[in-house]
């Protein structure tokens, strides 16, 4: 019952956004409550480094990355990099604690640990930051994270500073929790590639 009403509440919220601004306490639990409940997620996504691409991802380090001629497996135990130009796939071991950032990461564990503030709003878009709580709880080296949402609290942009370094990521197609099969995060090697087992 009480899940039932939090939901309608952020309804609620969201609608207002149409015709009236939202209170920066009010567009934080609005973002919160769809984020922090957020399963699986499906997106396109260009970055400023020249990266750009698709993914499809699943909490617990289960996602599928497309990207110019590489494709990324992982099934939450097991990471395959299959290179095109190559025709060569590297398996690993997936590394939950590592200190590489990925959008995966973004939206499944930053989001929910660090503390957010509104820093832009209006009735067409919100700009969020958010920072680690204390330096102990800082993931992968993300100092700081800026969040773009439109009036529907759909995420637009992300830019992602890690020391001096920054990439923003303009982001597409957003799906929140779509249905994900365990199929998706399977990889099996193209015949006739050359197969590198790093485990």
């Amino acid at each position: 019952m009480r899940s039932t009403l939090q939901t309608a509440s952020v309804g609620i919220m969201l609608l207002a956004l149409g015709t009236h601004e939202l209170s920066a306490s009010d567009a934080l639990a609005a973002f919160h409550a769809k984020y922090r409940s957020l399963n699986s997620l499906r997106m396109t996504f260009s970055g400023s480094d020249g990266v750009s691409g698709s993914i499809s991802a699943r909490r617990g380090g289960m996602y599928r990355i497309e990207v110019a001629g590489r494709t990324i497996v992982c099934d939450g135990k097991t990471v395959w990099s299959g290179d095109a130009s190559t025709r060569s796939v590297v398996i690993n071991t997936y590394k939950p604690l590592s200190t590489d950032v990925s959008l995966e990461r973004v939206f499944f564990e930053i989001m929910s640990v660090y503390r957010s503030q509104v820093v832009q709003s209006s009735a067409t878009s919100t700009i969020l930051r958010l920072t680690a709580p204390e330096p102990a709880a800082v993931i992968a080296n993300v100092t700081s994270l800026d969040v773009t949402l439109n009036a529907s609290y759909t995420v637009t942009q992300i830019t992602v500073a890690s020391g001096p370094s920054r990439i923003t990521y303009a982001i597409s197609r957003f799906k929140r929790n779509p249905s994900l099969t365990a199929a998706s995060f399977r990889y099996s090697p193209p015949k006739g590639w050359e197969v590198i087992d790093l485990r």
